[in-house]
């Protein structure tokens, strides 16, 4: 009994009663099911048949006719829709079982069979039944046979192959040459795969790609191999599974394959939805898949059987009905109970097939027939609510109205964990409604839950969002409704807006102090940079003066020292020269202090490090400071120690530093003080220290002491008074010793300065010092020369004789800088100089200290320079400097690279500026001396004449043709082409000494000289003529003979090239003045 009744908006009817409520749907019938009575009969067919059909094989041949298997029999329905039973005889069927039919492209019908192999209908009229029947079967003794009566299918590739696929015996191929055989694993196909140990996977269908590559489904997995191959052994078969390929399928239980019009690859999964084999990349050789499930609106995802239609959709049987699969918009619509789909049962490889504008699917209970095109589904008006809104998995009343209606909810950051319950309203038909939902703001995609109505989140960071929900209707993958609820997760009080408001009022505030701070650095900086720039300046500026005056003091002093040496002067003129003399010394040395400052800062400047005895050293101040004692009435002692201190140190820097710091001693120590000096040595050795004690200074002047500061309050003695520069210098010099000068005032009120330095000289950096020998005093002059005010101790070591030449062309003779040539040659012996100088002064001054000792040759003009050294090849060359219109450098650059002139030795005068950097630039450019000013007389001409008398010593060497590499450091001023010469002169006379024929010509063309040119250059370099040199030489190797052997005079000379015994002994008398007979008796005497 229904107590109420009622019809809804899809004409659904809604009926109560006490034991519940129904509902009545009024679809029309779209579903067909018959069974085989249904055909007109043109044969009996059995009675089990009609009460239990049993459908497994629906199959429409190329004529038209559909064969329909059952279990015990196979019927045809022909082209006037009668039902025939056919390929039955009594009792027992022809064939039975059969569970799959091919058709090959000559007509022959394939059939496959459950436990009875396959058989092969060869259409025959005059056969019984119309076809002739070959049936191939499984023979344990046979190994060419079949290799299972369990056949799932059969296929035919391209190339007209037929393969057999079996449910127990993998896949084999059907061979028909002089005798039929099937190759299999164990029969050919060597490379057929294994799975689940030795046995192998079922096969359940077979597909060919368009790019010639065959596809094999099975239960574990797919398989592909190429359709081009000679042999069965020749198949190299590829397998992918689940975690194998590039977009992976989801199970490796492959229920079949399917190609459809387009020659697109479908494949069904058991248990996994539908897949496209989309590609093949061949470099990683994987297939590519893309798969549709269940979250594409995929009913059931178990897919038995495909078929397409008329219009290119996909129809799949699934366990639990039929879907269409649309492969334009890639979606899926279902037909199940609820639209009408009959209760029915079918097998596991159902027959689905596309009969004009109908599907016929073969089932239990016969053929179910439907229309793709007439096929409709109910439309749902439902609607989708959000039901619930739990927090950390527990019920809150977080609105004061339902969630269903709230709309939005407002939680902590702490309740970021929550769920979400929702359900769309259509009680009549829920098992054909899933969800799909998003988060916004927290996700990108939407998420397919099925019929799951609860979505779940962990950990969202604070924000706004917004959560969407919609339900589909599974029959026709259409959204339904959606629904969406606002969340907004608050965020901690840290990152509220009254924090960052705070945030930013602090930020302000560290800004502007910041700001502040940095104003104040930065002014700082400022000042600081002022002040050093100012110095700077100052430094700079006395630096120019110091150049400049430079000149002017040389051109003073050394006349001063002239006139020292004049006897007639009266003792009061002595005392005035003396005086200029000690104040011009006294400006050299503050100039001297400006540039060396200026050098250490800058690190210009490089230590010249030596072994030094400091007690002796120390003596030497004593007596030098012993005068200023008595003129000062100060009591000047030193404590040194008994023992020999020596260390490792540049012994000018550090005697400038202690004459710094002795003067200022006695700069601030009244008359009546004492001033104490003293030396010693650490416990460890490692250490010694030099400590000078005077009358103290207040201690808050200190700093200025140590300061580039002018020092003007506070000496004793107002003619004393300084730059400051020194104890800024004396403590960078200090530094660059790796020492310490310490300053400090004890409680006697006294200032005491120590120095500490370490004794040994490992803690140098080799590269920015230079170590010199003390013991080689010619060494070091050639290298750095004494200091200026110990020069006149030194020019005594370095006199010597005047080089005698036999002949010397006449240069010129200076007037006014202008040079003029007078006669041709000089009458007398004296070397010739020329000067390369631009300053009318210095060159007078030089002129005058050489004159009478050399002849001086004068040019202000470079280029004019380099044309007088060509013409008339001077002894020695000496260049200034600081030239005005090209650079001494360049200079040097354009005599070095000149072959005739190369050899020349080049002296540079320093009078401006000693640079440590150009004084090693020159001297590895091979210049003979590096002479710094002011330049002393006596000095200057040592040099030259300590210079000629090395290049004597190494022309005798060369007339003695000694090997050039046994020669003195002398060749160390020629060029390498020089060295070159040299040496191939020495070899080649000293093999031509007997050729009394025997020249130069030979060298000279090598040269690439001219003959005048050649004969300018070998005088240069040895002293004589190509004909003397070779004659030197006989003469110098004669003697060698006379003295170590008994040959005869006439032997002697025909070894060494003289034509007769005459000629030797008039040659050998000029030279050494005496007969050779009296020479060898000399000799053994």
């Amino acid at each position: 009994l229904f107590f109420n009744q009622e019809f809804d908006e899809e004409e659904m009817l809604w009926l109560s009663s006490s034991s519940g409520i129904y509902c009545v749907n009024f679809l029309p019938k779209q579903f067909r099911l018959f069974g085989l009575q249904t055909f007109k009969r043109a044969a009996v067919y059995t009675e089990k048949d009609v009460l239990n059909p049993s459908i497994d094989v629906l199959f429409r041949a190329q004529n038209g006719d559909i064969w329909i298997g059952t279990q015990r029999n196979l019927y045809l329905i022909d082209k006037s829709e009668q039902l025939k039973e056919v390929l039955m005889s009594s009792p027992r069927p022809v064939i039975s079982n059969v569970c799959h039919i091919t058709e090959d492209n000559k007509g022959n019908l394939w059939f496959s069979t459950k436990g009875e192999g396959v058989i092969k209908a060869i259409p025959d009229v005059q056969a019984l039944y119309g076809f002739r029947l070959v049936r191939y079967t499984n023979n344990p003794k046979v190994l060419s046979s079949l290799g299972s009566n369990n056949v799932r299918f059969t296929f035919q590739d391209s190339k007209n192959r037929i393969w057999i696929g079996l449910s127990d015996g993998g896949l084999n191929l059907l061979q028909e040459t002089d005798k039929v055989s099937f190759k299999h694993k164990y029969n050919g196909m060597k490379q057929y795969p294994f799975s689940y140990g030795n046995s192998y996977p079922e096969v359940h269908g077979m597909v060919e790609s368009a790019d010639g590559r065959i596809w094999v489904a099975t239960t574990d997995g797919l398989m592909s191999f190429e359709v081009n191959f000679d042999e069965p052994e020749d198949i190299v078969f590829e397998t992918y599974r689940n975690q194998t390929s590039i977009s992976p399928i989801c199970n490796d239980n492959i229920s079949l394959l399917y190609k459809d019009a387009d020659s697109r690859i479908w494949v069904g999964l058991f248990g996994g939805g539908l897949s496209e084999l989309t590609g093949y990349d061949r470099e990683s050789q994987k297939p590519i898949f893309k798969s549709y499930g269940t979250h594409y609106g995929l009913k059931n995802d178990v897919i038995l059987s495909i078929a397409e239609d008329n219009n290119g959709n996909l129809w799949l049987v699934t366990e639990t009905g039929i879907s269409c699969f649309d492969k334009q918009t890639e979606r899926f619509r279902s037909y199940d109970r609820f639209d009408g789909f009959p209760a029915i049962t079918v097998g596991e490889n159902p027959a689905l097939l596309s009969s004009k504008d109908e599907f016929w699917l073969g089932c239990k209970e016969g053929i179910l027939v439907f229309s793709p095109d007439k096929l409709r589904t109910r439309k749902y008006n439902c609607k989708t609510y959000i039901l619930d809104f739990r927090v950390n998995g527990k019920e809150n009343r977080l609105t004061d109205t339902s969630i269903k209606y709230a709309g939005k909810v407002e939680i902590e950051h702490d309740q970021s964990t929550f769920t979400i319950e929702f359900a769309a309203l259509d009680y009549s038909h829920r098992g054909n409604i899933s969800y799909e939902y998003i988060l916004e703001g927290y996700e990108k995609e939407w998420h397919f839950s099925g019929n799951n109505r609860i979505a779940s989140y962990t950990g969202v960071s604070p924000g706004k969002y917004k959560f969407h929900v919609r339900s589909i209707n599974a029959a026709d993958s259409e959204s339904l409704s959606d629904s969406t609820l606002t969340i907004h997760i608050l965020p901690p009080w840290k990152s509220s807006w009254r924090a960052y408001a705070l945030y930013i009022i602090m930020v302000i505030g560290i800004l502007a102090i910041l700001s502040k701070s940095a104003m104040v650095l930065i002014k700082t900086k400022n000042e600081a940079y002022i002040k050093r720039r100012l110095s700077e300046l100052k430094i700079k500026f006395f630096t120019y003066i110091s150049h400049e005056i430079r000149i002017p003091l040389t051109l003073i002093k050394s006349p001063i020292q002239e006139l020292k040496e004049e006897k007639s002067l009266s003792p009061k003129g002595r005392k005035y020269i003396g005086l200029m003399e000690k104040n011009t010394d006294q400006m050299l040395q503050l100039l001297n202090q400006i540039l060396d400052f200026r050098k250490v800062q800058h690190d210009k400047i490089r230590l010249n490090v030596s072994q030094i005895n400091l007690n002796r050293m120390m003596e030497s101040f004593y007596k030098e400071f012993r005068t200023l004692s008595e003129e000062s009435e100060v009591v000047y002692s030193f404590q040194l120690t008994g023992e020999v201190i020596t260390l490792w140190a540049d012994k000018e820097k550090l005697s400038l530093v202690i004459r710094n710091i002795v003067s200022n001693a006695f700069r601030f120590t009244p008359s009546g003080k004492s001033i104490t000096v003293s030396t010693g040595i650490s416990d460890d050795g490692k250490k010694c220290y030099i400590k000078i004690e005077g009358n103290g200074i207040p201690e808050n002047e200190l700093p200025k002491i140590l300061g580039n500061l002018p020092q003007d309050d506070h000496s004793w003695n107002p003619y004393h008074r300084g730059t400051g520069i020194g104890f800024t210098l004396s403590e960078e010099l200090i530094k660059l010793h790796h020492g310490s000068i310490v300053v400090e005032t004890n409680e006697d009120h006294d200032t005491v300065f120590k120095i500490e330095l370490l004794s040994d000289k490992k803690h140098y950096n080799f590269s920015e010092i230079n170590f010199i020998d003390v013991e080689d005093d010619n060494e070091l002059e050639k290298v750095f020369p004494p200091p200026r005010e110990n020069r006149q101790q030194e020019q005594s070591k370095v006199k010597g004789n005047l080089l005698q030449s036999t002949e010397k062309e006449k240069i010129f003779k200076k007037k006014n800088i202008l040079e003029e040539y007078i006669g041709d040659f000089f009458e007398d012996t004296y070397p010739v100089v020329l000067l390369i100088e631009d300053n009318n002064d210095l060159a007078d001054l030089f002129n005058w200290q050489l004159e009478g000792k050399y002849h001086v040759g004068i040019v202000a003009n470079v280029e004019e320079g380099v044309k007088k050294i060509n013409q008339y090849h001077p002894d020695i060359v000496i260049i200034d400097q600081m030239l005005s219109k090209i650079s001494s450098m360049e200079m040097l650059k354009r005599i070095r690279k000149d072959f005739r002139i190369s050899h020349i030795p080049v002296v540079i005068l320093a009078v401006e500026e000693d640079n440590d950097d150009s004084r090693t630039k020159f001297l590895t450019m091979g210049i003979s001396a590096y002479i710094t000013g002011p330049i002393e007389k006596e000095y200057l001409i040592a040099q030259l004449d300590h210079l000629l008398k090395k290049r004597q010593q190494f022309r005798e060497r060369v007339w003695n043709l000694t090997d050039i590499e046994k020669l003195d450091s002398y060749k160390r001023y020629l060029t390498k082409k020089d060295i070159q010469l040299l040496e191939k002169l020495v070899r080649i006379i000293g093999k031509n000494l007997s050729n009394s024929n025997f020249n130069l010509d030979e060298i000279i063309s090598d040269t690439k000289l001219n003959r005048l040119a050649f004969f300018k250059k070998l005088k240069g370099l040895t002293g004589f003529a190509p004909n003397e040199l070779i004659m030197e030489a006989r003469l110098n190797k004669s003697t060698e003979l006379l003295k170590t052997t008994d040959m005869s005079f006439p032997e002697i000379a025909f070894a060494f090239g003289f034509k007769d015994l005459e000629d030797y002994e008039k040659c050998f008398f000029a030279k050494y003045n005496q007969t050779p007979t009296r020479y060898r008796n000399n000799a053994e005497s």
